[in-house]
This record gives structure tokens, sequence and C-alpha cells, in this order.
């Protein structure tokens, strides 16, 4: 309270000589809770900004008021702000959940809290648990047509237990976005093998299906030098055609030659790749 207090003092820290009451701080803080910035965020957006942020603060920000549930300018509430910026901090997502934050409300593109869970990297997989736990959609779509498994694919750092807990609260590997992509593209995109191993074990998993831009699984694993060679082989295994065709007429091992990966080359030749 003092920090808060310190900040919303009279410049000269005193009015007519004397020190505020508390009783009015507390109502000018109170009055300050309410308040936005220019984006539309409140104090308790503000502070949830801060990685070194004391878990007292948003309790005494709500305690004086704070609307949990405000939406700055870009429709992001106080829990998509902490999901954001706190590393998924499980008792500062506990704590605005008490006090009945959505936890599925929409930010302008469509997010909800758990996609934003799903993309910090730093994320705990309790925090995404709990959030599902406490009534979060998992089969949300967003405006561009992407699955929490297709967030959940894009990013390098989640534990493969996330993908697990999603399939089995049901939500599909086969829905594809706006782009043409199935979870299983992102996961190779994003060189996620033991994800793609993960995937490729769904009954009907489309291994061959073509993007917007006629790329399979496979032909994206290939034109990425740094892609895992171990997903190739498991795509490879799962039945992707090895000669399927780009738009350009490019084969898998133009791909892998154009893109200059010995092994991804030698890998395609192994499993009876030709350049024609």
């Amino acid at each position: 309270m003092n920090l808060l207090l310190a900040q919303m003092d009279d410049p000269q820290n005193h009015l007519y000589g004397e020190p505020p009451h508390p009783n009015i701080l507390r109502n000018i803080a109170k009055l300050d809770v309410l308040g936005t910035d220019q984006d539309g965020n409140t104090q308790l957006h503000l502070v949830l900004s801060d990685l070194k942020l004391d878990e007292n603060v948003v309790k005494e920000l709500l305690d004086l008021g704070a609307p949990v549930n405000a939406e700055n300018n870009l429709g992001q509430t106080p829990l998509h702000y902490a999901l954001l910026h706190q590393n998924g901090e499980l008792p500062i997502i506990k704590l605005l959940v008490s006090k009945k934050a959505n936890v599925n409300k929409d930010d302008e593109e469509g997010f909800g809290p758990l996609v934003y869970a799903l993309m910090n990297a730093n994320c705990s997989t309790d925090v995404i648990k709990f959030l599902c736990d406490r009534g979060a959609d998992v089969n949300v779509v967003d405006k561009s047509g992407y699955t929490l498994l297709h967030h959940a694919s894009s990013n390098r750092k989640l534990s493969l237990e996330v993908f697990k807990m999603l399939l089995n609260k049901g939500v599909s590997a086969h829905t594809v976005n706006m782009y043409g992509e199935t979870a299983l593209h992102r996961a190779v995109q994003y060189s996620r093998k033991e994800v793609v191993g993960l995937l490729l074990k769904i009954p009907k998993i489309k291994v061959n299906l073509f993007n917007e831009r006629c790329f399979t699984p496979l032909h994206l694993a290939v034109r990425d030098p740094n892609t895992d060679p171990g997903i190739i082989k498991l795509l490879l295994k799962a039945g992707a055609i090895i000669h399927k065709k780009t738009q350009h007429d490019q084969q898998c091992l133009h791909l892998a030659a154009y893109h200059c990966n010995p092994t991804h080359i030698k890998i395609l030749l192994d499993y009876g790749a030709r350049g024609r």
C-alpha cells in the first residue's frame, strides 16, 4: 500500500503543510484503480506487466476495487496480462480467478487466456491445467482458425504433457486453419519431434495434407535445414508420400538439395526418393 500511495501523493509530499490523511489517500487510490491510460490499461494491467511483481500488490489493488475483468483497447483483461508477462505464475493466476476473472474472455484477435498461456514459453503446465479445471474452453478457435493445438505446437518449450492433456480433453488434431494447416504442420515447422510423434499416432491423421502453399508436412520438414532428422523419419514411417510435388513442381528431394542438408538428402534417398 505504501508504494501505491507514494505514487499518488501530492508532489511536495504535503497538503497545507500536513501529511495526507490515510482515508484520503485510500480514496485517491480507489479512484486511480478505476482509471485508464491512453491504451485503456488500468492500474492492475500495468502492475501485472512488472516481471518482479509481488503478489501482495495485486491483492491490494483488488481489495481497493480494481476491476478484474477490465478490458484495454486490445480487449485484454488483467488475466491476459498476467499470463503474458508473469510467466504464468500460478499464485497470481489463482488470485485473479478467485476474484472472478473470466477464463474465457477473448481479446480483439480472438485469443483467450488459454491461448496466452500456451504461447508463453515460460508458462507452467500447472497454470494451463488450472485454467482448464476452472472452465476454460479447450475447443475455442480464433479468427485465423487456430485451435489450442495449433498454438501449442508453435511453442518450442511447452511440455508434451500439455499436448496429451489437450488431446484427452477432446481438442481435435484434424482442424485446418485458414492457411490450410493442421497442428501437425505447425509441430513440424517448429521442429517439435516428440509432438509430431504424438500427433502421428492419432487415427486418420492427415500426414499428406497440402497447406495453402501446397506444402505437406514432409515438404515443410525437408525445406528447413534445421529440422530434426528424426521428424522426417517419423513422417515417412507414417506414410508421407515422398514424391508429392509442390505448386512449383518440386519434390522433397529437390527441396532438401536446395536447402543443402546432406542428412535430409540421405534419409530421402534411403526411403527411395528420386530426382524425377
